[in-house]
C-alpha cells in the first residue's frame, strides 16, 4: 500500500471528525535488514503510578493512532493492528516505499533562550492526524479530556513580541511525526505515535502554539528507510507540515536528512540515536549523544565494582557499532579509564542463543556484560548466561532498556538522556504524570514517552513568539535558536542551548535507571550523573 495521508480534528467539547485521504502512486517495496534500538530505552515501561514492564517476547510493539474515515468513501482507513492507547501491537507487514534520499551529513543545528510552556488556558480545539500502514479496524475514540491541565511549574521566559493569550483559536499549524513503531524497531519505540498525540492534545487544550492549534500528522515507517523518506516528503509537500515532532527513527533518520535540510524543515526532538542528530542543522536533540551514553555505561560498570567488561554488540544496526567504537575511544580512556574490555563479540539480533558468548565472557573473567542489542536479544542473552551458570552485572545499551518483567534481567542498568519516565519527584515530572492520567491513563509510558514529552517542551519554547498569520518552518527554526541554557525544570540532566549555525551540542550528563524486582527504579533518583 502506498503511503496515505489522513487527518483527525477533534473539537474540545464537540465530536468533530473530519478526514482527508490522499493516495500516492504505488512505489517499490523495500526490505530493511536492520534491527532497532531506541534512544533511551525500549522494552521497559511504566504506568503513571510506577514502573512496570511489557510482556516479554521477541515481537515488536507498535503504536498507531485511530485511523480516520475517508471523507469521500466513508470507509475506515486501515492501520497496523495495535492498541492506540497503550501503543502495543503487532508489527505491520511490508510497507510501500519510495526511493531513498541520498543522505548527507552537514553540521549545524541551533538555539538560544529559555522555553515556554502552555499557559493555564481554557480548553481549546485539538488536532491529531494519522497516517497508516496496513490492516486493523478503527478503534473507538479516546474519551474527552476532563479539562485543561495546569501549566508546568516553570516561569514563562521573557520574550520578544506577540505572545498570544487565551485559547488556541488561531489558524492550525501542521506538524508531522514519523515513528518506527512496527518492523524491526517496533519493540523499542512502540509508544512513539501515542505519546506524540498525548503531547499535542495537552498543548492544544492549553493555548496551542502561541494560539495556533496543532494539526498532527503521524505515520509508521515500518523501520524502512525508503518508506520513511516517502512519508517525510508527502507530509512536507502534501500536508504542508512546518516541523516534525518527537521523531522516533533510530534506523531511518538519515534517509530524509538531505531533503529536510534542502527544505529547511526542523525536526524537534526524537530518539537521538544516530550521530546525525549532532551533525545536521535541522535535527534538534537536547541530551547526550549515543557515544557519551555508551562511555557512561562503561563508567557505571566501574562504579558498580565490576570493571572487567565483556561486550555483545549487534551486526545489523549502526548504533551497535557506534557503541562498540565508543568503548574503544579516547573519551572512554579519559572518562572510564579503569573499565577493561576483556572480551567482545559481534552478535545477531535474531540469534536464539548466546551460550557460546556467555562461556567466552565467563572464561575471560568478565564481571559485567554490556549489551548493544534490542530488548528481546538482551533477554535471550541473560537467559543463556544463567543457563551456563554465569551471573555477571548486566548493563544495557543506552538505546535499549530491557524488559523489566523478565526475572533474568534483574539488576540490569543503563543511562538515559532525559528524566526517568517513572519518577514523580520534581514539579515537571509530576506534571508529566498528571497529563498522562488526564489524557491517556492506559498509555504505555517508557523512555520513548519521556523523550517525546521533552520534544513537546522544546516545540513550545520555539513557538512562544509564533506569528498570528501563516507561521512557517522558518519561524519554528528561528524559535529553536532562542532555546538557551534550560533544563526544562529538570527534565534534562544538563542545560541545553541551540545556536544558529552549529549542530546540537553533545552533553556530558545523564540519568541512571535500573531494574529491581520487576520494575524500573532510579538508583540516584532524579539527580543527574556526569562523565
Amino acid at each position: 500500500m502506498a503511503p496515505t495521508s489522513q487527518e483527525i480534528i477533534a473539537g474540545s467539547g464537540a465530536g468533530i471528525l473530519r478526514a482527508a485521504r490522499r493516495r500516492r502512486p504505488a512505489l517499490p517495496t523495500a526490505l530493511v535488514a536492520v534491527v532497532a534500538l531506541v534512544m533511551t530505552g525500549c522494552g521497559g515501561r511504566a504506568t503513571h503510578e510506577g514502573a512496570t514492564a511489557p510482556a516479554k517476547g521477541d515481537q515488536a510493539a507498535g503504536a498507531q493512532p485511530a485511523p480516520a474515515a475517508d471523507q469521500s468513501t466513508g470507509q475506515a482507513a486501515t492501520a497496523p493492528s495495535v492498541d492506540p492507547d497503550t501503543g502495543a501491537g503487532a508489527p505491520a507487514g511490508p510497507a510501500a516505499s519510495a526511493p531513498a534520499a541520498t543522505p548527507g551529513a552537514s553540521p549545524a543545528a541551533a538555539a538560544n533562550q529559555p522555553a515556554a510552556t502552555p499557559a493555564n488556558r481554557p480548553a481549546a480545539a485539538t488536532a491529531a492526524g494519522t497516517r497508516a500502514a496496513s490492516g486493523a479496524p478503527a478503534p473507538s475514540p479516546a474519551p474527552k479530556s476532563p479539562g485543561a491541565v495546569p501549566a508546568p511549574a516553570v516561569p514563562a521566559p521573557p520574550g520578544g513580541g506577540g505572545p498570544h493569550t487565551g485559547p488556541a483559536n488561531l489558524s492550525p499549524v501542521s506538524i508531522g511525526s514519523i515513528c518506527e513503531c512496527s518492523g524491526p524497531a517496533g519493540a523499542s519505540v512502540g509508544p512513539g505515535i501515542a505519546s506524540n498525540q498525548l503531547v499535542v492534545k495537552w498543548i492544544n487544550d492549553n493555548g496551542g502554539l502561541n494560539g495556533h492549534p496543532i494539526k498532527l500528522f503521524v505515520a509508521d515507517s515500518n523501520s524502512d528507510p525508503n518508506r520513511y523518506f516517502a512519508l517525510v516528503k508527502q507530509m512536507v509537500e502534501s500536508d504542508h507540515v512546518i516541523a516534525f515532532l518527537g521523531q522516533m527513527a533510530p534506523l531511518t533518520v538519515e534517509a530524509a536528512d538531505k531533503y529536510l535540510r534542502d527544505k529547511q524543515i526542523p525536526v524537534v526532538g526524537g530518539d537521538g540515536a544516530h550521530g546525525l542528530w549532532f551533525q545536521s542543522p535541522v535535527l534538534f536533540f537536547p541530551g547526550p549523544s549515543y557515544i557519551t551514553q555508551s562511555v557512561a555505561t562503561a563508567k557505571l560498570a566501574v562504579d558498580l565494582g565490576t570493571p572487567k567488561v565483556a561486550m555483545f554488540y549487534c551486526a545489523e544496526a549502526q548504533p551497535c557499532q557506534v557503541g562498540h567504537d565508543a568503548l574503544h575511544s579516547k573519551l572512554k580512556d579519559e572518562k572510564a579509564p579503569n573499565a577493561q574490555i576483556v572480551y567482545e563479540a559481534k552478535v545477531s539480533l535474531a540469534q536464539p542463543d548466546f551460550s557460546a558468548e556467555c562461556l567466552q565472557a565467563k572464561s575471560r573473567g568478565a564481571q559485567a556484560v554490556i549489551v548493544f542489542v534490542d530488548a528481546a536479544a538482551a533477554s535471550r542473552a541473560t537467559r543463556s548466561c544463567i543457563q551456563q551458570g554465569y551471573h555477571p552485572q548486566w548493563l544495557t545499551s543506552p538505546l535499549t532498556s530491557a524488559h523489566a518483567d523478565d526475572p533474568n534481567n534483574d539488576g540490569m542498568a543503563n543511562p538515559v538522556a532525559v528524566f526517568p519516565w517513572f519518577a514523580e519527584e520534581t514539579p515537571a515530572e509530576k506534571l508529566f504524570h498528571e497529563v498522562v492520567r488526564r489524557y491517556n491513563p492506559s498509555l504505555t509510558v517508557n523512555a520513548t514517552t519521556a523523550v517525546v514529552w521533552v520534544a513537546g517542551q522544546m516545540l513550545l519554547a520555539a513557538a512562544k513568539n509564533l506569528p498570528a498569520d501563516n507561521p512557517t518552518a522558518a519561524d519554528i527554526m528561528k524559535g529553536m535558536w532562542t532555546i538557551h541554557n534550560t533544563t526544562f525544570d529538570g527534565l534534562l540532566a544538563d542545560p541545553v542551548t541551540f545556536t544558529q549555525g552549529q549542530p546540537s551540542p553533545d552533553h556530558p550528563c545523564y540519568f541512571l535507571v535500573q531494574i529491581k524486582n520487576g520494575a524500573y527504579i532510579a538508583p540516584q533518583g532524579s539527580k543527574p550523573q556526569c562523565l
